[in-house]
């Protein structure tokens, strides 16, 4: 019996030393004739109590060593299973995570902890609100947590990539999200910042994936844990119903939009621009509620004198403002002009993306295909007002919100159904 013990705390000797409970040979005490066994603290332990993370704080968790990187992914915290990588692109990458203690499934994003990942953490604390992504905690760790194995395994089940919104599906050649703009981009949102050490700026090109997952890469990355979206991205509501039968409704349509209009609102009624406004940043939760999501390149309005901030053209190329795509100043308006063909693409159909480019050219200069304004004639006269060439033309989000209220009786009764 001692015999086959000892051998059996010294299988488990190296799994116990990444848990609570840790034993080992100097733990145990036979009685007389191996009969009685006693285990006690081996000496100088201190066990480690698994903690949860609160809202309010920053946890350091310890980085394995390189060779146990592998194991490192099944980890993440004392507190998590890894239940798959959902996704990757240039901002980093997400997993699907479940709590071992409350059993809730969360999304686990992990980025390079520089000036970005602070500016999002930070708004994320901040923007508490039905329709934005919830976010619980955040907390540092090494790159070992991540091996080159698992770099690659990107999961193709339900729940995945698009469930999560902050998954660039298509668009990591396309979104400019580099931290190389005139630091006066993100002087105004100084207060978000989380470490004033890690804002080292990152490489350019198109190298932004590989630098983000290099096993050479050695710096610290930033693990935000946020509400898990099962309901899938806009994207994939607006593919869904292009390819059903079933006619779309407007009064569907405008309260999924109502929803998001709401969310950016409160997004700006706290000095913030999203930036990066799009159907794939745009996510549904198991009730069907809106969440706004992909916070990595949130700016705010102004510096922190309140005046103008001179910034880069950081966004998606496809859904950026002119005044974006310019590169001249902008102001929380730059977010009006992405909602505005967002607003279309839920209301006309899109078969294939030969025709989605052509139209794209066409709203950008204020053209709409034909048949479109007699069948959304209302619609198209607020959508025309979002695509205005000068950001000083379009209404706030608060005007659009109030606009939709008065045309389109979305009372209660209508904004309590469910959208998918």
């Amino acid at each position: 019996m001692k015999t086959l013990l000892l051998l059996a705390l010294a299988s488990i000797k190296r799994v116990g030393d990444l848990h609570a409970f840790s034993v080992d040979e100097s733990c145990v005490e036979f009685g007389p004739a191996d009969s009685q066994v006693t285990l006690r603290p081996r000496p100088g332990y201190v066990p480690k109590v698994p903690t949860t993370p609160f809202k309010d704080q920053v946890v350091s968790l310890q980085a394995l060593p390189p060779e146990e990187a592998d194991s490192a992914l099944a980890l993440l915290s004392d507190s998590f299973d890894v239940i798959a990588k959902l996704g990757q692109g240039s901002y980093g990458c997400v997993y699907k995570v479940k709590h071992i203690y409350d059993d809730k499934i969360y999304a686990v994003k992990r980025v390079i902890l520089n000036g970005n990942a602070d500016s999002e953490v930070k708004a994320l604390a901040r923007l508490d609100h039905p329709n934005i992504v919830r976010y619980i905690t955040c907390w540092p760790g090494s790159d070992n947590w991540t091996s080159n194995q698992e770099i690659n395994q990107v999961s193709n089940t339900p729940g995945s990539s698009s469930d999560v919104g902050i998954f660039e599906r298509d668009s990591c050649e396309e979104r400019d999200d580099d931290d190389d703009d005139d630091e006066n981009d993100t002087s105004g949102v100084e207060s978000l910042s989380v470490t004033e050490s890690a804002s080292a700026a990152e490489p350019t090109g198109s190298n932004r994936t590989d630098r983000l997952d290099s096993s050479n890469h050695s710096g610290t990355y930033l693990f935000i844990q946020m509400e898990f979206c099962e309901g899938g991205t806009l994207t994939d509501w607006i593919q869904k119903r292009n390819y059903q039968k079933k006619q779309r409704t407007t009064v569907e349509i405008n309260k999924i939009f109502y929803e998001i209009i709401t969310g950016v609102e409160f997004i700006h009624a706290n000095k913030l621009i999203h930036r990066d406004l799009k159907p794939d940043n745009i996510l549904f939760g198991a009730d069907g509620k809106v969440k706004i999501g992909d916070f990595g390149l949130v700016a705010a309005q102004t510096d922190q004198n309140g005046d103008p901030v001179e910034r880069s053209n950081r966004g998606t190329l496809s859904y950026m403002s002119p005044e974006q795509e310019n590169e001249k100043n902008y102001d929380e308006k730059t977010d009006i002009f992405p909602l505005g063909l967002v607003w279309f693409e839920m209301l006309w159909k899109i078969s294939t993306g030969m025709e989605r480019e052509k139209l794209w050219k066409d709203l950008k200069n204020q053209r709409f295909p034909k048949g479109f304004s007699q069948s959304f004639s209302t619609e198209s006269k607020f959508i025309m007002k979002m695509l205005s060439y000068s950001p000083e033309h379009r209404p706030h989000a608060k005007d659009v919100k109030e606009k939709l209220e008065k045309f389109f009786h979305l009372d209660q009764n209508v904004l309590s159904q469910k959208t998918i």
